[in-house]
């Protein structure tokens, strides 16, 4: 595998990132023609490396956008300042991947990651066990965080095909104060009933196409493998 584009992501690439705040990184990778060819079929894996690193194949990578996976969608607009790795193979890959993939077929995976969080936030339960946050205040801070970041990116792929993930203004201050404890449970379930309804009120005037064409996608990929398998023979 040959690694083409490497990207913070996460609390520091949201902008919401404290001192102690782990650095994740995400990114997409080039078969080899051994890969393709070869019996372990690697070309459609993804690899989890030391230090919160996680690196697609780029079939692997489309297959989650076709899915609307919401992490892997802000791959697609992560401002320069977040790329670590980054060459001329995963621009072109980048740019055919918002032209296709940007579509209502994305919109089931937000509403239900938003629905989904929403409830744990709601029924004050805690994610990835963090009981401690619960018991100082009564919710995850954290969760409730996550909740409005994605629906206010949510609004802004509905209404633009446009998501920027490192947020700023008054969208970051909230959700920094949420995942600070600034505000009540009261306070926080007011603002995250509004956040949702706001993505539903996006989703009635969205205009984006209704589905990507797999079929293109196919021929990107076959087309991009052969020039792999050429490359490596030469």
């Amino acid at each position: 595998m040959k690694e083409i584009f490497r990207t913070v992501v996460g609390s520091r690439l949201y902008n919401l990132h404290s001192e102690t705040s782990d650095t994740d990184i995400k990114g997409f990778a080039l078969p080899s023609a051994e890969d393709l060819l070869g019996m372990s079929d690697t070309a459609r894996q993804h690899w989890e490396q030391p230090n919160d690193t996680v690196i697609y194949s780029v079939t692997k990578f489309f297959s989650l956008l076709a899915k609307g996976n919401p992490t892997v969608i802000e791959l697609l607009f992560v401002p320069d300042e977040a790329v670590l790795v980054s060459t001329v193979e995963a621009l072109d890959i980048l740019e055919f991947a918002r032209k296709t993939f940007v579509t209502k077929a994305i919109l089931p995976a937000y509403f239900g990651y938003v629905s989904d969080q929403f409830k744990r936030v709601e029924s004050r339960k805690a994610q990835n066990n963090r009981t401690t946050m619960i018991e100082e205040h009564g919710y995850d801070l954290k969760c409730s965080s996550h909740v409005y970041r994605l629906a206010v990116q949510a609004v802004e792929l509905m209404t633009t095909g446009v998501c920027h993930p490192r947020m700023s203004g008054t969208d970051r201050q909230v959700a920094l104060d949420m995942k600070r404890g600034k505000y009540t449970y009261e306070q926080t379930m007011d603002i995250l009933t509004i956040a949702f309804s706001g993505m539903k009120a996006a989703e009635s005037k969205c205009k984006l196409p209704e589905s990507p064409d797999m079929g293109l996608v196919n021929d990107y990929v076959v087309a991009l493998h052969r020039r792999v398998i050429l490359a490596d023979s030469i």
